[in-house]
């Protein structure tokens, strides 16, 4: 599956993704996510792992999402595993379609 020559169809795929990619905006590190259903979005734990840290237990982290178009809305941490190295972040607002699974 390695190759030194991308698919063709590589460009297409990225053109369908990015309008569900969201920027996460993190104190000292950026980051992004891609949204995997309706109102959850999937990103690399590393990139939040000290926001879960220095949260208070009985909240949930709030973490600044990017929207393709620039808006800025507010998520919400929910978990996060260090083995896979995924995050999983809950949204409301925003327009953000699913990407087209194949």
């Amino acid at each position: 599956m390695n190759s030194l020559h991308p698919s063709p169809d590589l460009p297409d795929a990225v053109e369908r993704v990015a309008a569900s990619v969201v920027g996460l905006a993190a104190r000292r590190h950026g980051g992004s996510g891609v949204l995997w259903r309706e109102g959850v979005v999937v990103a690399s734990a590393s990139v939040l792992w000290r926001l879960s840290q220095v949260s208070q237990v009985s909240q949930a982290p709030r973490v600044a999402l990017v929207l393709p178009d620039g808006e800025q809305v507010e998520g919400e941490l929910r978990g996060l595993d260090g083995g896979t190295d995924l995050a999983a972040i809950t949204v409301t607002g925003g327009a953000l379609p699913l990407p087209e699974r194949v």
